[in-house]
């Protein structure tokens, strides 16, 4: 089976802003395309995982992949994130970006299993997928 790093896109990839409708509405958070790269090249599957509208709409199309969920990782920057990713055994990641600073207390008091507290995406993958992956190749 194929591991992957599940990313909710907004807050993670990019800074979150109440609708994208067009690429050039898009900003960046510093280094998270960087850290896309990083995952590819560790061998990662890359999901982007989103509850947008379009999604809902039929705007974006999803697909099937045949995946390893307790060897994938999960990150984002709400505590309905992390829960998604605890609930599915994998590991877990909170970033620091977007809601991460007001939404870790939640992820505490409702004992959430963080596995690595980061700053970034960068942070993730660089300093915490990538070594892990290492351990275990």
């Amino acid at each position: 089976m194929t591991r992957a790093i599940f990313i909710d896109r907004d807050g993670k990839i990019n800074i979150d802003k109440d609708r994208l409708t067009g690429s050039d509405q898009v900003e960046f958070i510093q280094n998270s395309p960087e850290a896309i790269s990083s995952a590819n090249n560790l061998g990662l599957k890359v999901v982007v995982i989103s509850n947008q509208s379009g999604v809902a709409r039929g705007l974006v199309t999803t697909g099937q992949v045949d995946l390893d969920l307790s060897s994938s990782f999960v990150v984002g920057d709400k505590w309905s994130n992390v829960k998604y990713g605890d609930n599915a055994a994998a590991i877990t990641s909170l970033v620091m970006t977007g809601y991460g600073k007001t939404d870790c207390q939640r992820c505490i008091d409702d004992r959430i299993k963080i596995d690595y507290l980061a700053e970034s995406l960068y942070d993730f993958v660089t300093n915490f997928v990538k070594k892990k992956i290492e351990k275990n190749n």
